[in-house]
């Protein structure tokens, strides 16, 4: 695992933690300062609040309302200058059957690029498979569902745009009414009980 500052992050002295497991080879370049793991790649990436800080790598929720689990056949992760600071943030590139869950949304793409710097996932699917994401900010909000050959996802905002669609409906989220955060969880298992299998 690696923890290092996120620069997107309100606090830039807060730190990221980025858990990555696999089955294959892994091939590093430390002069470019990247990384690519091969075979039944599972990450696990949120913000913490330490050095010590482990969480659940399964465990959508005890990586917060940032987190984010992602799974695909290859993952390459990299470090990227942020214009105008001394900081690097991290960028991601999956390919290959790939999934990404968040508490409020899941995905599904041939191909998936995230960009720390931005909080921007761009889904690409292949030409025969469109990218999906489905998203629901909060448990009782209207359903959002997306499918396209490419899907930018500013998952902070929230934002998309698309590209080559296929069905599109999204709604700016409503004002959450007040209730306990244990209720984010469901949002992210309602979302994955829609999904069919994605080929």
């Amino acid at each position: 695992r690696t923890m290092r500052p996120a620069e997107s992050d309100a606090d830039p002295n807060r730190l990221t933690y980025l858990s990555v497991r696999f089955r294959g080879s892994i091939v590093g370049n430390l002069h470019n300062q990247e990384m690519t793991f091969h075979d039944q790649v599972r990450t696990a990436y949120g913000p913490v609040d330490s050095w010590d800080a482990a969480p659940e790598t399964d465990d959508l929720e005890s990586l917060g309302p940032k987190g984010v689990l992602l799974s695909c056949d290859q993952l390459k992760v990299s470090q990227m200058a942020t214009p105008g600071t001394d900081r690097r943030a991290v960028e991601l590139e999956a390919t290959g059957n790939v999934s990404v869950e968040g508490q409020a949304f899941t995905a599904r793409a041939v191909r998936m690029t995230y960009a720390q710097a931005k909080e921007l996932l761009l889904l690409e699917g292949d030409g025969r498979s469109d990218a999906q994401l489905y998203y629901q900010p909060y448990v009782g909000a209207p359903y959002t569902e997306t499918a396209a050959q490419q899907i930018w996802y500013w998952r902070l905002v929230p934002k998309v745009q698309v590209r080559g669609v296929k069905a599109f409906q999204w709604t700016a989220p409503p004002a959450r009414p007040p209730g306990p955060r244990s209720e984010e969880r469901r949002v992210g298992k309602e979302c994955r009980s829609r999904w069919s299998p994605y080929h």
